[in-house]
């Protein structure tokens, strides 16, 4: 089954990019998770709090990322790179908060903190 990354948009106790949690692609993010959601409760898209992403991993089980998940110290060990204006998935990001990749892509995208 297909997987799907919750990732920190803005910093506060986690950093931008750092993976909140790993789940199945069955699985139901909130309103304040997803902008879908959000928008489906009635909220306004000016409202939206920008706080996530959501990333939908189409080849990859939840178990081939639950190593994001893992702490060096304080902070998570690995991160996604944030995606600025110049990326391929930005507009979709900023419309949505939400892209559909590989993981070849989603791959070439994790950053270690200790490498």
């Amino acid at each position: 089954m297909p997987a799907k990354l919750l990732i920190k948009n803005i910093a506060n106790s986690y950093s931008t990019g750092d993976v909140v949690l790993v789940v199945d692609a069955g699985h139901e993010f909130g309103r304040y998770e997803s902008k879908t959601k959000f928008l489906a409760a009635g909220l306004l898209e000016s409202d939206w709090p920008r706080q996530f992403v959501v990333v939908n991993i189409v080849d990859a089980e939840k178990s081939d990322y639950d190593y994001l998940l893992e702490n060096y110290g304080d902070v998570r060990r690995y991160y996604i790179q944030p995606q600025g204006s110049e990326s391929p998935f930005y507009d979709q990001l900023l419309a949505s908060a939400e892209v559909t990749i590989n993981r070849a892509i989603l791959d070439s995208l994790i950053v270690d903190r200790v490498a």
